[in-house]
Parts: structure tokens; C-alpha cells; sequence
């Protein structure tokens, strides 16, 4: 059963996954990722460069401050372990240079 199924299922929520990322690239300075979005249940953020990032929800994220990403890593947040933390905006930044990035979305439509 796909997740699309399950939570209609359950909660009787439509939804659709897609990338709705602001850039697909996080560079050595501050970078917004993705825009606040009340819609959205779930995301995962995958590192595809060589370098580690940095996450946070806010623009003061620096290369010490925020969740690490390392290097082909992978970070997520759901609505059911994280809350309201996935409607948040959410910035990068990386510890040196430009790294692509791939964000998958779940949102209600």
C-alpha cells in the first residue's frame, strides 16, 4: 500500500508527492530550501555533493550551527515525528562550495 493510500485510508486526506524546492543547489552561504508550507506532511532532503551541509529553520544557520548532512546523506522530517516542525521554512548552507541537493515533498492537495 502506498503512503498516498494509507493516509486517505485513514484520514481520508488526498495527497501528492513532488520537489518543490526554492534551489536545488546549497551554496557556502545562506541558502532558503523550501518556503513555509502549511500543506506540507513529510519531506527528505538528500545531499548529492561532496561537501557536508547545514539545515535549519531559520536563516541563521551557519557551518556549526543546524542539522549536518554529511556528504550522500539524507535527512527527513514527518508530520507524525516532527509536528508542526514540517510546515517550517528551512535554509542551508555548506561547509564550503555549491552541493546539489534533491528534495521530495509530500503535501495534502
Amino acid at each position: 500500500m502506498t503512503t498516498q493510500l494509507l493516509l486517505n485510508k485513514l484520514y481520508g486526506l488526498t495527497t501528492d508527492s513532488n520537489e518543490e524546492p526554492v534551489t536545488s543547489t546549497v551554496a557556502a552561504t545562506v541558502t532558503q530550501i523550501l518556503l513555509r508550507n502549511p500543506q506540507r506532511l513529510s519531506w527528505i532532503l538528500t545531499n548529492n555533493g561532496s561537501q557536508d551541509i547545514r539545515l535549519y529553520r531559520n536563516n541563521t544557520v551557519t557551518t556549526t550551527k543546524g542539522q549536518l548532512v554529511t556528504s550522500g546523506g539524507v535527512a527527513s522530517v514527518t508530520v507524525t515525528e516532527d509536528f508542526g516542525k514540517v510546515t517550517e521554512e528551512l535554509w542551508a548552507i555548506s561547509s564550503s562550495g555549491n552541493v546539489d541537493i534533491t528534495i521530495e515533498i509530500q503535501e495534502i492537495t
